[in-house]
């Protein structure tokens, strides 16, 4: 008895199997891929406000002790970005002034979104870039052509910005009624004593200062004594 070879199926199964196979193992290493990139792109967004807030900290921090152009926000904006597992130079952490100049162009050639948003200068700015390329799974990840070579799967470069709006509280100011004011790091800055009546046509205020109690405490108060008298005190 003769079997024709064109009506044989007997191992078709294994010969589709062999056939299919690569096609599948590259849609599912793609598949695991991409789940890869938007996992990395959530890490990098948390990286990038990290740094970004800790940037603005330093930022204020420095301009409340006078030095306005100071430039260590960018050293302690890549160092936080360090930290959280990404190293970028320290162009990534640029500055858009208080009247509105832009620092950041360099970042802003890095990011298909281009200029960086800030309505409410000065604005701190940190950008994370990673070249998928230049993974390990990247290059471990990828489906045969046919014809004994192979190529990549899609490499796309992500993106992550961060934005924050910074303010001096040098700049924050209040208005009211007020006309006798302590300023002081003592909880007892306002001090009344003696009989004589106080009266005032006006408010009296005590800050303790966003200090307050840290240290050693600087006594910068007022006092009443008696008749009326009253004396500043200071350190």
């Amino acid at each position: 008895m003769r079997l024709s070879l064109r009506k044989c199926t007997a191992g078709i199964v294994g010969v589709v199997t062999a056939l299919v196979l690569p096609i599948l193992l590259g849609f599912v290493s793609l598949g695991v891929e991409v789940g890869h990139w938007y996992l990395s792109v959530r890490q990098m967004q948390g990286a990038a406000d990290a740094a970004a807030i800790s940037a603005g900290a330093e930022y204020v921090a420095q301009y409340n002790l006078g030095n306005h152009n100071s430039p260590t926000y960018q050293t302690v904006g890549q160092s936080y970005a360090v930290l959280n597992g990404f190293n970028i130079p320290i162009s990534n952490v640029c500055l858009i002034d208080p009247s509105g100049v832009d620092g950041c162009d360099f970042i802003e050639t890095l990011d298909p979104r281009g200029r960086v948003i800030c309505s409410t200068p000065p604005c701190i700015a940190v950008e994370i870039t990673q070249d998928t390329m230049q993974w390990l799974t990247t290059k471990a990840s990828f489906e045969p052509n046919g014809f004994g070579s192979v190529k990549p799967i899609p490499t796309p470069t992500l993106y992550a910005r961060s934005v924050v709006s910074v303010k001096s509280k040098l700049t924050t100011t209040n208005t009211g009624v007020d006309c006798i004011l302590a300023l002081a790091n003592d909880p007892s800055a306002i001090l009344v004593r003696g009989n004589a009546d106080q009266k005032a046509q006006c408010g009296v205020a005590d800050d303790g200062g966003s200090d307050q109690n840290e240290g050693t405490p600087v006594r910068c108060g007022i006092s009443y004594d008696g008749d009326g008298i009253v004396n500043t005190l200071y350190a």
